[in-house]
């Protein structure tokens, strides 16, 4: 069976990067990094405590450094979030951005 991908889509100083996820009940997880070299992907098994705690201390050590993280809603939308979520499947990270 083909399970159905959601797609999720963020313009960030007009890049605009597409996201895909696939809805299944997989263990793994991923965080993305995106910064001025494109993006650093970190894949982890959620079922894995010390893959987690890595995860949790990655996604304090982003969001403290002025990182903004952003997560899928259960109906596909996008959402900032501020705490960490190891239900997660997909978790992305942008550098604050600065106008000028």
């Amino acid at each position: 069976m083909v399970e159905a991908e959601l797609f999720l889509r963020y313009s960030i100083s007009n890049h605009r990067f597409d996201l895909a996820a696939n809805t299944g009940s997989v263990a793994m997880a991923t965080q993305i990094i995106m910064d001025h070299n494109g993006d650093t992907r970190h894949t982890f098994d959620a079922k894995d405590a010390k893959a987690l705690l890595e995860a949790e201390h990655r996604f304090k050590a982003l969001t403290g450094a002025g990182f903004t993280a952003a997560t899928r809603t259960a109906s596909g939308e996008p959402a900032v979030t501020r705490r960490f979520d190891p239900t997660a499947g997909e978790t992305l990270f942008f550098p604050r951005l600065v106008g000028g």
